[in-house]
């Protein structure tokens, strides 16, 4: 009698403490988009590639680098950065730090041919003021790298420039995702094509958008990127997104929202819908 008068109180204790831990992630792993703080800009945002030789020429080794300062010390600061080689996501690493302005990743991965290795570094800072009110600054840098390679032999790195075959099987790629997610799932005749190379540029805008609301977009983008693609990259797990293509944004050519759209190795697909607020 004594046991079953105490099961009703226990289970209800149990449910607490699994609500508590499925309702509070750890801050660790979470970039937030809050409105932009006017007074913090990134003093360095930088990501390089640097091609290594092995010494026995089997392989070669894609050694990627970030650092980021913001001018002051800020509540929240967390980095996340990811290498692609021939369009496919190979590595995702993160960093996060409380009280503190500056950031820096490093990460490498093995390859056995050649090709073109992309990376993307989001920066990301979080300020919280005396009267609870919470503001954020974001950025991307990016860099990227061809190169020829064969077994026996040091690697080469290719300049790249608007004519160069790495950039031409880039762009080959990313329409056959587009054409495949157009086949497979929804038409996407109006919708203008985006890709993480185009956001990353200091000057871009989203179109139709002020340079305020673009801001505002491509924050909003870059925490669902990170939550729902990037970090799972990082996850030994089913749900890790590695080997995943690189993500096309999808861009409501009347600007009420845009889709991410990625595919799995296994073929299925990542895809993501974020409105756009006026």
């Amino acid at each position: 009698m004594m046991k079953n008068k105490w099961m009703p109180s226990i289970i209800f204790g149990l449910v607490i403490i699994m609500g508590y831990f499925l309702w509070n992630p750890s801050t660790e792993e979470s970039i937030t988009y809050f409105p932009p703080n006017p007074t913090l800009t990134f003093k360095d945002a930088s990501t390089t590639l640097v091609v290594k030789p092995n010494d026995n020429l089997d392989y070669f080794t894609l050694a990627y680098e970030s650092q980021s300062v913001l001018p002051t010390e800020v509540y929240l600061r967390q980095d996340i950065g990811v290498v692609y080689f021939n369009g496919l996501l190979q590595v995702a690493t993160t960093q996060w730090k409380r009280n503190a302005s500056t950031i820096k990743l490093s990460s490498s991965v093995k390859e056995t041919t050649g090709g073109l290795a992309e990376a993307f570094t989001f920066h990301h800072g979080e300020e919280h003021d005396g009267d609870d009110e919470i503001t954020s600054v974001q950025t991307i840098s990016s860099a990227e790298v061809g190169v020829v390679f064969k077994k026996g032999t040091s690697p080469k790195e290719i300049s790249l420039n608007e004519n160069s075959p790495f950039l031409k099987e880039k762009k080959n790629r990313e329409q056959q995702i587009v054409d495949s997610f157009d086949r497979e799932k929804e038409p996407v005749e109006n919708y203008l094509i985006l890709t993480l190379s185009d956001i990353s540029r200091n000057d871009f805008i989203f179109p139709g958008q002020s340079e305020v609301q673009s801001k505002a977009t491509l924050g909003r983008l870059m925490e669902g990127l990170y939550k729902e693609l990037f970090l799972l990259a990082t996850k030994k797990s089913t749900a890790s997104t590695e080997g995943s293509t690189l993500p096309i944004i999808l861009y409501a050519k009347d600007s009420s929202h845009l889709k991410v759209i990625s595919k799995k190795l296994d073929g299925t697909w990542i895809e993501l819908r974020q409105n756009i607020t006026p």
